[in-house]
């Protein structure tokens, strides 16, 4: 399905079901339902993968710890073992790496320390692992493996619902069945929502007591529409902690970012409270959903950018 339809049949969703009033374990359920569908629509006829819950115990997940370990012991310099004070918090992941010189750069979140540190402002990067690409060592900046952790959320959120999950929210079964039946794509059970926003729930605590030992002014993510991400942003809320998720790719007629139109009083709890564009065009994608975008540049090229510009 092209882009454009993606949206369309989300939009037409968003129209028939109430899908601002969907909870699970008292969490909104839609951003999450949202995403899944969104990118499963687009992937059709594509070589793209969807990940799944992760289960308990799984040999994937030995190997993941396993490159934190190893990450940690070849870089240990670059690896804090505890979260500390900071005035900014960043959550990336180590596909954001670029060597540059003798060591790997953040490319979002590296120059905006960089920033913080000429007035005298410090900043805290979480690192988390989760795409087919091995810890970038040695760093710049130390960054908190946040993996285990987020792991260990994840295995007893899946070991309790599959013990007793609740149910959907009414009219998801009909959404779920017209996703299958008209589109192809494969919605999540009931069991395996339950399992996600239970997860999200779950890393959301572990974040709030990051945030209570860090106490940021703000939290930048590069990806929010990750697990994590939607973790970090819940707990960002319930601390009163303004969350942004920075651009890390394309906007337009994406889901994370276009297309949204029926929210609830007050908003999603998951989403961000800005979010960071590199240009006026990129920012046109949530602003038509009625995000709130702001245009700050690319963090790695606005610099050399600059350099380039006449005078």
């Amino acid at each position: 399905m092209l882009p454009a339809e993606t949206l369309q049949t989300l939009a037409n969703w968003e129209r028939r079901f109430p899908v601002d009033t969907w909870r699970v374990h008292g969490l909104p359920a839609w951003p999450v339902l949202r995403l899944h569908l969104g990118f499963s629509l687009v992937a059709q006829g594509r070589a793209i993968r969807l990940g799944r819950a992760t289960p308990p115990f799984r040999a994937l997940e030995l190997v993941e710890l396993a490159k934190v370990a190893r990450a940690a012991a070849r870089d240990p310099a670059g690896t804090y073992l505890a979260p500390r004070s900071a005035d900014v918090l960043f959550l990336s992941q180590p596909g954001n790496r670029t060597r540059l010189g003798r060591s790997f750069v953040d490319r979002y979140f590296d120059p905006l320390a960089d920033l913080l540190e000429l007035h005298h402002r410090s900043s805290l990067l979480l690192e988390y692992h989760d795409v087919q690409v091995d810890y970038r060592v040695p760093r710049r900046r130390p960054a908190l493996l946040v993996r285990p952790r987020v792991s260990l959320e994840q295995a007893r959120a899946v070991a309790m619902c599959r013990l007793a999950a609740p149910p959907a929210p009414t009219g998801y079964a009909d959404l779920a069945h017209e996703a299958r039946s008209r589109h192809g794509v494969t919605p999540l059970t009931p069991v395996r929502l339950a399992e996600r926003m239970l997860a999200i729930e779950f890393t959301s605590r572990y974040f709030g007591r990051l945030l209570h030992v860090a106490r940021p002014r703000a939290v930048l993510v590069s990806c929010y529409y990750s697990m994590v991400g939607l973790a970090l942003c819940l707990a960002a809320r319930r601390q009163g902690v303004l969350s942004v998720d920075v651009q890390h790719g394309v906007t337009a007629r994406n889901p994370a970012y276009d297309g949204w139109s029926r929210f609830p009083d007050g908003g999603y709890s998951l989403l961000p409270d800005r979010f960071w564009t590199w240009s006026e065009a990129d920012a046109e994608a949530p602003r038509r959903s009625s995000l709130k975008a702001i245009v700050g540049g690319h963090p790695f090229a606005a610099p050399y950018r600059r350099r380039r510009e006449p005078r």
